[in-house]
């Protein structure tokens, strides 16, 4: 018999009943925070309890769950990891033994979570996510509180120049990178690429090694880029208003009167890589805002809303790596212009869809 749970958030209530953030620094600390968890855990119709027995596993495993699900019996081999990678999971699938295995660990991130499901692999992080997956019995629960993690602080994947290398990689899918040839594209450091490299690996979201680096689940990195992103942090805009009502000679006079690096983007640039929708706006980065003698020439005036020029100078300049050039206006990378979209409204999310739909992107 197939059981599906449907949990009442109240009555868990008390399996967090914590008031600060636990900070877990090793592997014990870990293995009995999780056994604590598993026997405060308060889930009708399900229980669950930790025990170890010598000799009765073997392997990596930790301990054991003994439980009950509605009359059904389970049995798990758990395995605690403080960072689990997408091919420990992979391994635990592989594992034999009486007892299914689960993995355990601080806090689960989207993209292993997923690679679970995928798997029918049985998994717990202290942060409220269970799911449990045996013949008969599935539990997908989601409590959704911080209370644990790691003693090392957290790095944000998307922050600063970090982007560049995310950005780097969905504009070159099909491309093998060398790390020092990524270093010289990004203008990253080794140590800071090497970092993001092995976190890419522990999601999945590449594989390779040293000089042999290639992007496997170019979904996976794009969503996750997209759920760390801000279009109000991106940078500063300025909008002005133009007597030029055509976005097409609007954008190409702004070309001709710009000196240096520019990058069209938002709904000017996915109208020349995919249209979608015609907006009288015309949105590009540059490293500063038009100067006096570009004002005058264009005849624009800068205004609070409702402009016809968007003019974006960004904080991190890694916008203007990967860009592509299309009927003589350069662009950012499509990953760009999907994510300068997203949030900005006037259907910039429609088109944003529409963009990453099409068979071209990023192509």
């Amino acid at each position: 018999m197939l059981c599906s749970l449907f949990y009442d958030y109240l009555l868990l209530s008390k399996y967090f009943d914590l008031s600060n953030t636990i900070k877990i620094h090793s592997g014990i600390e870990l293995q009995e925070a999780v056994k604590a968890s598993f026997r405060n855990l308060q889930i009708p119709g399900l229980k669950l309890l930790p025990y170890e027995t010598a000799g009765s596993g073997g392997g990596d495993v930790d301990f054991w769950l003994r439980g009950d699900v509605d009359g059904h019996p389970v049995h798990f081999a758990v395995e605690c990891k403080r960072h689990p990678v997408a091919r420990d999971l992979d391994q635990l699938k592989k594992t034999d033994g009486e007892a299914a295995p689960l993995l355990a660990t601080v806090h689960l991130p989207k993209p292993l979570i997923e690679r679970c499901r995928a798997l029918g692999l049985s998994c717990f992080d202290l942060n409220g996510r269970l799911y449990l997956r045996q013949p008969g019995v599935i539990i997908d629960w989601n409590h959704g509180e911080r209370r644990f993690r790691l003693a090392e602080p957290e790095r944000n994947l998307f922050a600063g120049k970090s982007c560049r290398v995310a950005r780097a990689l969905l504009s070159f899918p099909n491309r093998k990178w060398k790390q020092s040839d990524l270093a010289k594209f990004t203008e990253c450091s080794g140590g800071l690429i090497s970092r993001l490299l092995r976190e890419y690996t522990r999601l999945g979201w590449v594989e390779g090694s040293w000089g042999d680096w290639n992007l496997i689940q170019s979904d996976g990195l794009l969503d996750a880029w997209v759920a760390a992103d801000s279009w109000k942090r991106r940078g500063m805009v300025r909008q002005y208003s133009a007597l030029e009502r055509d976005p097409e000679k609007l954008g190409g006079e702004f070309l001709k009167q710009s000196e240096g690096k520019i990058a069209f983007t938002q709904w000017f640039a996915a109208g020349r890589r995919h249209a979608y929708t015609e907006l009288p706006i015309v949105s590009a980065y540059r490293p500063r805002f038009p100067e006096p003698e570009v004002v005058a020439a264009l005849g624009l005036r800068e205004t609070p809303a409702g402009g016809r020029l968007w003019v974006i100078v960004p904080h991190e300049p890694g916008v203007f790596q990967a860009t592509q050039t299309v009927d003589g206006f350069p662009l950012v990378c499509d990953t760009q212009i999907y994510l300068d979209l997203l949030q900005v409204g006037l259907r910039g999310p429609d088109a944003a869809r529409a963009l990453r739909q099409w068979e071209g992107f990023r192509g």
